[in-house]
């Protein structure tokens, strides 16, 4: 059986603590990323201090322990972009970059169990198709089905180490509501667009950046208008993060 945790944007919030006590039995935690930037007033060195705590954690479980790449991670990586977006802390950014560059071994873009792939913001067909290519002799991303997946991640993960620049949103005036968008920036809406017909038919994605605001709300769309193969996570502000156990998704909320 297995029994994995995912927690949505932490944006500084600890309460990934109480999470993994909730599931001291679960055999994975993936977190989403956005580590910084907070909503809720945290200070920069609370969040400094929090990040440390979750390398900390995967250095103890580093199996066990899978720490995705945001949007809100990558805007401090001067080396990969002058673009800055909402709630950038230029006066605890070199430390923030400093400590994202020390433990960036530790982090990576995609991850994968069973026919479900993890990343921040969601795979869009066009993005993979415009820098990933095809895989297995398919002529774009139609063909690829869970049997694929473990190669698709190790491609994603391998094309971030060599090329992240290349993960920057395109358009930065509207980032992310665009088919084409990089999987730490596209929406909901345009990940479903482009990958309508192709990829949701084979693969769930599971994805954080768009916040949740009704638990109930976004699971029913997630089950009903996009058929259950699309799911969002960014749910940490209702205290609630999502499990994945005995082939199902759903939310769970936080004791």
């Amino acid at each position: 059986m297995k029994k994995v945790v995912i927690i949505g944007d932490i944006h500084g919030r600890d309460i990934w603590k109480r999470i993994v006590e909730q599931e001291r039995d679960a055999k994975a935690f993936v977190f989403l990323g956005d580590y910084f930037d907070s909503k809720e007033r945290i200070s920069g060195k609370k969040q400094l201090e929090n990040f440390l705590e979750i390398i900390a954690f995967k250095k103890r479980a580093p199996k066990g322990v899978i720490l995705l790449f945001g949007n809100h991670d990558y805007h401090y990586m001067t080396a990969w972009s002058n673009q800055v977006y909402s709630g950038f802390q230029p006066g605890k950014a070199k430390q923030i970059e400093r400590v994202l560059t020390e433990n960036m071994h530790l982090i990576q873009m995609a991850w994968s169990v069973d026919d479900v792939l993890c990343t921040h913001a969601g795979a869009s067909k066009e993005w993979l198709c415009d820098f990933i290519g095809p895989m297995g002799g398919d002529e774009n991303i139609a063909g690829w089905s869970p049997d694929y997946l473990p190669a698709l991640v190790r491609s994603l993960n391998s094309f971030f180490r060599r090329k992240p620049q290349y993960f920057i949103t395109r358009t930065y005036i509207d980032s992310g509501f665009h088919t084409w968008e990089s999987p730490i920036w596209i929406r909901p809406r345009y990940l479903v667009e482009s990958n309508k017909g192709e990829m949701s038919e084979k693969i769930r994605q599971v994805f954080g950046h768009t916040m949740v605001s009704s638990v109930h709300d976004a699971y029913k769309q997630s089950m009903e208008e996009w058929g259950g193969r699309f799911f969002m996570a960014d749910m940490l502000a209702v205290k609630h993060y999502l499990l994945y156990e005995n082939g199902e998704i759903s939310p769970v909320k936080v004791r």
